[in-house]
């Protein structure tokens, strides 16, 4: 499993090619598939594929049961079902729970950063290499892709009033994920830094261009 991941990690991609049966009619005869549907299909196979992967990897090299690690499980755990809720609140739209939901997630940030700040020790380069891992492949398209929902609900947002305070919220997010990542880089391997760096740079470049959006 770990070379799999190192060698993923190093490309930056993972390809997940169908093997084709050569008894298979071929869906170009199928008027109604078109490029497009086959490479949204190809896509969410992809990024499922990853999830799971990475999913795995974190739960076999940091055990739940780890009392070392077991409150960087609690605040991904804690992180992630803010996103769900705030992506299903987007959805649903629900303007107060919108903001709920993101005070949620700078609460867990926050206490996240705090948390990662004091543990006292470093993690090694293998544990270093999987949290980055299932951030940038199980987390970030999460998050990028409840922000892209949460850009395109601004017009709901400024007719529910509630527009102003969605941004700053974003703002003060933005705000805790650059500590989170100061804390995160301070017990990487000065091996894994550039890598983890430029995960944490994506997701708060991210956030940024959100606030700037919602603001515009």
């Amino acid at each position: 499993m770990f070379q799999a991941i190192y060698n993923v990690h190093l490309k930056d991609r993972l390809r997940s090619k169908r093997v084709k049966s050569r008894f298979e009619p071929s869906r170009i005869s199928n008027p109604y598939f078109t490029i497009a549907a086959r490479q949204r299909a190809d896509q969410l196979i992809g990024i499922t594929n990853l999830f799971i992967l990475a999913t795995a990897a974190l739960a076999t090299v940091i055990p739940r049961e780890s009392p070392d690690f077991a409150q960087i499980h609690k605040s991904i755990d804690e992180l992630n079902s803010s996103f769900a809720s705030l992506s299903a609140d987007i959805k649903n739209f629900n303007a107060t729970a919108i903001l709920s939901d993101l005070q949620n997630a700078c609460s867990v940030i926050h206490q996240g950063g705090s948390d990662v700040a004091s543990f006292n020790k470093t993690v090694s380069e293998n544990e270093a290499l999987v949290i980055t891992y299932y951030i940038r492949n199980a987390m970030q398209p999460a998050i990028d892709e409840t922000i892209l929902d949460l850009r395109k609900a601004k017009a709901r947002l400024n007719r529910a009033g509630v527009l102003e305070d969605v941004a700053q919220k974003l703002e003060e997010l933005r705000n805790f994920v650059v500590a989170l990542g100061a804390a995160l880089l301070s017990k990487t391997p000065e091996s894994k830094k550039s890598d983890a760096q430029e995960v944490l740079d994506g997701i708060v470049a991210s956030l940024k261009d959100a606030v700037a959006a919602l603001k515009s």
